[in-house]
């Protein structure tokens, strides 16, 4: 099914809606993500996230999977976050909150 910018989307998405919930859902990620002195920047489409800091990002990664969060770097100094479509705001907000722990 073809989009406004060009691009296409499945019927599932256009059926269900799933586009703006993730619109929504990105929301939430977004607005806290970047306030920690450690983030320069945050990047992202959809639900894929970046987050580049000032140092390096493994031993962030690694306190994260120690508090059940599953993320990844993206180059030395980035933390990747591609949670799934079906995530919960609920467990987006957690995701969010265990970042901002490790990262205070």
């Amino acid at each position: 099914m073809p989009t406004a910018d060009g691009g296409t989307r499945s019927r599932y998405q256009a059926d269900s809606g799933t586009t703006s919930t993730v619109s929504t859902r990105a929301a939430i990620a977004s607005r806290d993500l970047s306030a920690s002195p450690k983030v320069v920047a945050v990047r992202g489409r959809g639900l894929m996230w970046g987050i580049e800091l000032v140092e390096p990002a493994a031993p962030y990664v690694t306190a994260a999977r120690e508090r059940g969060l599953l993320v990844c770097t993206a180059g030395a100094q980035v933390i990747r976050l591609v949670p799934p479509l079906v995530v919960t705001c609920e467990e987006l907000e957690r995701a969010v909150a265990v970042l901002g722990e490790v990262l205070a």
